[in-house]
């Protein structure tokens, strides 16, 4: 028990750190949207900080059910994945906004439905890791496009990828192992992840000097 909330003391303040970063980093830029990949991700971060600030006061006090808690926390991270899940769609669609509105939506509606109908903490981990699964390929499958396009030059998709792909196996963990260990040891992982992750919009791509150099010479 000690050793469980002190890893989701450290989960809550590094996610909380990772969001900050982010958003400040989206503050640098001299002009700024809301829409933004910073911002977006942000954001999604600072909801996992608060998701594992419930865990842990639920961890100390148990306030609540198992259950009201896996549904509280799963709007959270609902909140989360939607916020991923449009900006990253937003990529490919970057002048399709109603789209993307209407694309969340469904996204946020059916992942909701399926948390409320479910009536157990550990087939709530069941029926919601797809849902969170798929997201993160979405991700991978983006920012690989990214790449190979040598797209987006002043963050680092390969960072980004690795990071998906390490939280993208910690979910697969929380729908196979137990309920205890899926609460808690996958976490380390994404833990990893989020850090690789957030570090990927933070350091530039391996192509950016290329980039812009090329740039310079066309301007």
């Amino acid at each position: 028990m000690h050793l469980e909330i002190i890893f989701l003391s450290l989960t809550a303040v590094v996610s909380f750190l990772l969001s900050i970063l982010l958003i400040f980093k989206w503050r640098e830029t001299k002009t700024r949207f809301y829409s933004d990949l910073p911002f977006l991700f942000g954001v999604s971060i600072l909801f996992i900080g608060f998701s594992t600030l419930l865990n842990l006061i639920y961890s100390l006090t148990f306030f609540i059910t198992e259950i009201t808690l896996f549904r509280i926390r799963g709007v959270l991270i609902c909140i989360t994945a939607v916020t991923m899940f449009t900006g990253v769609l937003k990529i490919w669609l970057p002048e399709k906004i109603k789209l993307l509105i209407v694309s969340g939506l469904i996204y946020a509606i059916s992942f909701l439905i399926i948390l409320f109908i479910t009536p157990s903490a550990s087939l709530i981990i069941t029926y919601t890791s797809p849902f969170i699964a798929v997201n993160i390929i979405f991700v991978v499958v983006t920012f690989s496009v990214v790449y190979l396009k040598r797209r987006l030059p002043s963050i680092n998709p390969l960072l980004i990828i690795a990071g998906a792909l390490i939280i993208l196996a910690s979910q697969l963990l929380k729908a196979v192992l137990p309920t205890p260990f899926a609460v808690f040891t996958p976490d380390v992982a994404s833990l990893v992840g989020w850090v690789v992750f957030t570090l990927g919009f933070l350091v530039k791509a391996p192509y950016f000097k290329t980039t812009a150099g090329f740039n310079s010479k066309s301007g």
